[in-house]
C-alpha cells in the first residue's frame, strides 16, 4: 500500500485574519453552520476534557499544556517498542517532499490517501484541482479521508462528482459521541471517500 498525507498549504493567515489562528475559508465554514468561533473553541475544549483525562491519556493536550510526555501518555512512535523499530530502519520508509501536494499526488499512484484538513482551506478552483488529481491518482477501491471544521464540507459534491463514494465517519454533534469525536476534538465532521 502506498500512502500520502498532506498538512496543508500555506499556514495561519497572517495579520490576525479574524479566526483566531484558523484560516479564514475554514473560519467561514465554522459561521456557514451557523456556530460563533468561541463556540467552536468551547466545544472543542469540552469536549475533549469531559470525555479524556487530559494529562493520563491525552498526549495531545498534555504536551500543550506541560510541555512533555510521560512514558504512559506519549505518542505510539515514542513507545519503546515502536520507537525501536523505527530506530531499526522502519524510519527509513519516510519520504520528506518539499513541493506541492499535487506534485506529490502525481508522482504515484495510491490506495490510501489522508487529506487532514487542508481541503477546507481551497478555493473552489483549487478543491477541483484536487478531486481531478484524486481520481487520477487513487487506485480504485482506494480511500481519502479527511476532517473538517464543518459539519458537512460544501466540497464534497466535488470528490463524489470525481468517482468517490463519500461517508460521513462522525460529527460533534452525533449523540453516541458526547462532543467529542478523538482525543483532538478539533473537528466537526471526520469523512472518508472510497474511489469506486
Amino acid at each position: 500500500e502506498t500512502w500520502v498525507s498532506s498538512r496543508g498549504g500555506g499556514g495561519p493567515p497572517r495579520g490576525g485574519g479574524g479566526g483566531g489562528g484558523a484560516p479564514p475559508r475554514q473560519y467561514n465554514l465554522i459561521a456557514r453552520d451557523g456556530r460563533e468561533l468561541c463556540e467552536y473553541a468551547g466545544t472543542t475544549l469540552d469536549g475533549a476534557a469531559r470525555q479524556t483525562s487530559l494529562f493520563n491519556d491525552n498526549y495531545f493536550y498534555r504536551a500543550c499544556l506541560t510541555g512533555s510526555f510521560t512514558k504512559a501518555c506519549c505518542p505510539k512512535y515514542l513507545k519503546p517498542e515502536v520507537y525501536r523499530k523505527l530506530k531499526d530502519g522502519a524510519v527509513d520508509n519516510v519520504v520528506v517532499a518539499t513541493d506541492s501536494f499535487l506534485g506529490q499526488l502525481y508522482k504515484r499512484k495510491y490506495t490510501r490517501v489522508v487529506l487532514m484538513d487542508h481541503v477546507d482551506w481551497l478555493n473552489d478552483a483549487l478543491v477541483q484541482e484536487l478531486a481531478k488529481g484524486l481520481r487520477d491518482q487513487v487506485k480504485k477501491g482506494g480511500r481519502i479521508i479527511w476532517r473538517s471544521a464543518s459539519l458537512n464540507p460544501p466540497y464534497n459534491p466535488a470528490f463524489a462528482k470525481h468517482g468517490f463514494k463519500i461517508q460521513c465517519i462522525h460529527r460533534i454533534t452525533d449523540k453516541e459521541h458526547n462532543g467529542c469525536i478523538d482525543r483532538v476534538n478539533m473537528y466537526s465532521s471526520f469523512w472518508v471517500g472510497k474511489r469506486v
